[in-house]
């Protein structure tokens, strides 16, 4: 009894191990396409790649629609297509350049593409729709903390017209002094030979002269000290 029980395990063991066939998967459609994006979240002036992908058997030719009058918000700055055979199977790709110019929500719609085998009838496949946000690069309102408000433009100062003024008094009523002191030396001192006109009379002169100029105007007052400063240099090097 023990000799039948061991032969009975030993056939099902056998039994099991035997190989079995594989399962094999459903086989791919004569046709498949697929449509992709490489961003669908852009900004204003980024370019986005837009590729529809078609896979299909060797046997089956394909005709794709030109899909620029169908693509809205977006310019198509280049395009092309590539196109490869592998493991029995022929795989086209179109491409396109977009550039998104205008911020909102947009939809590349659906392609519809026609196949067929030989000279059968045509046959119809479409795309899915894709959905592509374009945002602004822009901030929006409230986020630029680090823009400051500009400043209205301030009024100048107004000049201190007074404050010249007293400076002018003071260098005229130096001069005077200077002048009058010059002179008394040269009267005590007594002159001989020709007549030279003192630095002080010279000086007197040139003030008088000064005297008579126009205050009103700011270039002419810049003139003015610097005729001034001229007169004292002359009668400091005349007098020393």
């Amino acid at each position: 009894m023990r000799n039948w029980a061991s032969l009975l395990m030993v056939f099902l063991l056998v039994a099991c191990a035997q190989p079995t066939e594989p399962v094999l998967g459903e086989p791919p459609l004569p046709v498949e396409v697929r449509a992709v994006v490489d961003n669908a979240v852009a900004t204003t002036g980024d370019v986005i790649t837009y590729e529809l992908e078609i896979d299909r058997n060797p046997s089956f030719e394909v005709e794709v629609p030109e899909p620029g009058a169908e693509i809205a918000g977006f310019r198509i700055i280049d395009l092309g297509q590539d196109s490869a055979e592998q493991e029995g199977r022929v795989h086209d790709k179109w491409w396109y350049k977009l550039r998104a110019d205008l911020v909102g929500s947009y939809v590349l719609p659906s392609t519809t593409i026609r196949y067929r085998e030989g000279e059968g009838d045509w046959q119809t496949i479409e795309t899915s729709e894709i959905f592509v946000e374009v945002a602004s690069v822009l901030p929006v309102e409230g986020e630029a903390d680090d823009i400051r408000e500009i400043k209205p433009l301030q009024p100048p100062l107004p000049t201190k017209w007074w404050i010249l003024f007293v400076a002018g008094g003071g260098a005229f009523l130096l001069l005077l002094i200077l002048a009058l002191g010059v002179a008394i030396w040269w009267f005590r001192r007594g002159g001989a030979g020709p007549y030279v006109a003192p630095a002080h009379e010279v000086a007197f002169a040139a003030l008088d002269a000064l005297r008579k100029s126009d205050l009103d105007d700011p270039e002419a007052l810049r003139v003015w000290y610097f005729d001034l400063s001229e007169v004292l240099r002359t009668y400091v090097e005349g007098r020393f």
